[in-house]
């Protein structure tokens, strides 16, 4: 499945270097290919197979290894319809898209469709604020490169939002947490989500509930425990560590929580935020010889095409991705005037994952 997924990257890169070749904001030269790699969010040997692509069609000459590669434009490039005048939004992510969630690559797509005809073009570009971190003077750098227009960013958090605010961008987050900030923001409510999951388990008798959370900001975390201790106390169950948290996240943490978990109160009922968290705890469930749904039960709250491929089908909510990409494309046409928060629906896909306590 890798090479798949690395000519589908491949392409993505080719476009966005074309693009950026014939509206001239390479000069003459195009930089080295690990600085591309970091300007795209891919890996260099990802924008070398896109390079080869461009030097085949003309648009490059190389001259050899360790020598800068020159720009050929055709021609007619200066009289392409709109070549000058494109305006560029930056769809932004906190990691390259080989190691994000398909939502955010779906939702990137989906944004370039609606805007497809228009004078915008969509570039995804990699910013690291996955914890907050504020590196303003890389991405300083990076604006003044290129001079985006606007900027949609992927799960926000305020460290990016600060910074777009004192440069004046025009920026949309798409979830994360914005705080006190004044920027506009599409979400769906993950509290809410969660209050349906723990319905749907407290209604199959589950009262010993589980919810990790791995690096999920402040004010998400404190409705997140609102919501658990609320419903768990109306019901009668045990609200006690419901809600572990981490500041970290990947595989091993996940890991380590749920072996906690199991080893402390033995939750029958779990909520996970998203795929792979769900994975990482699938393994400990089976070293374990914990079966789902025979011995506890278990819900997602995003949707992944991974999920297609694992039984029983999860328990899952499909999140309005095609919604929030056209509000997005609408506001980025200033088509829609947005501020503060605007909240969607998910749509709540029972599965095979749950059963009786």
């Amino acid at each position: 499945m890798k090479p798949v997924r690395r000519v589908r990257l491949a392409g993505a890169a080719e476009g966005e270097l074309r693009e950026a070749i014939l509206s001239g904001r390479f000069g003459a030269t195009l930089p080295g290919l690990r600085v591309l790699g970091k300007v795209l969010g891919v890996s260099p040997p990802t924008v070398a197979e896109a390079v080869k692509a461009l030097i085949a069609e003309g648009l490059i000459h190389s001259d050899g290894a360790r020598r800068r590669m020159r720009i050929i434009l055709p021609a007619d490039s200066e009289r392409r319809p709109g070549a000058l005048s494109t305006r560029v939004v930056w769809f932004v992510t906190a990691s390259a898209f080989e190691h994000a969630v398909s939502s955010s690559t779906t939702l990137m797509a989906q944004l370039q469709q609606a805007l497809g005809g228009s004078d915008w073009l969509v570039r995804h570009r990699v910013m690291s604020y996955g914890h907050s971190e504020n590196r303003s003077g890389h991405w300083d750098q990076m604006a003044e490169a290129e001079a985006p227009d606007a900027m949609v960013v992927w799960t926000g958090r305020p460290a990016i939002g600060e910074w777009a605010l004192a440069r004046g961008l025009r920026t949309l987050f798409i979830g994360g947490a914005k705080e006190d900030l004044d920027l506009p923001m599409l979400a769906v409510k993950s509290a809410g989500l969660v209050e349906v999951a723990i319905r749907e388990l407290l209604g199959r008798g589950h009262r010993r509930l589980c919810i990790p959370m791995c690096n999920r900001p402040p004010t998400m975390l404190k409705n997140i425990r609102t919501v658990v201790a609320k419903s768990l106390r109306a019901a009668g169950g045990n609200v006690r560590d419901a809600v572990p948290v981490s500041a970290y996240e990947g595989g091993p943490v996940i890991e380590a929580m749920v072996e906690q978990a199991l080893a402390e109160r033995a939750p029958t009922g779990w909520i996970f935020f998203d795929w792979r968290e769900f994975l990482a705890a699938s393994c400990v469930f089976r070293d374990r010889g914990i079966a789902i749904p025979r011995d506890i039960s278990a819900v997602i709250l995003s949707w992944d095409p991974a999920m297609e491929w694992y039984r029983p089908a999860p328990s899952h909510f499909r999140q309005p991705l095609e919604r929030m990409a056209r509000m997005a494309a609408d506001w980025v046409m200033g088509d829609v005037d947005l501020s503060g928060t605007r909240y969607f629906q998910a749509d709540w896909v029972p599965g095979g994952t749950l059963a009786k306590a």
